[in-house]
């Protein structure tokens, strides 16, 4: 069973949707009910990690800098 690639603490299959940030963006694409199961495993378990962060990181910037007020 593959596991988490951002924190590696747990299944993908299993994974608690705020244990967290790629599973809790996981799980905001399984709450709009537009993907499978199947495929939201798939896409979390080979996500590039490294290259989620890289956005991330600028979103982060963004906020920190008062952008989404």
């Amino acid at each position: 069973m593959r596991k988490c690639p951002n924190c590696a603490a747990h299944p993908v299959a299993d994974h608690p949707a705020n244990g967290c940030v790629l599973a809790a963006l996981i799980q905001c694409i399984r709450d709009r009910g537009t993907v499978p199961e199947r495929r939201l495993r798939d896409v979390h378990a080979h996500t590039d990690v490294d290259a989620l962060w890289n956005d991330v990181g600028k979103i982060v910037d963004r906020l920190e800098e008062g952008a989404y007020r």
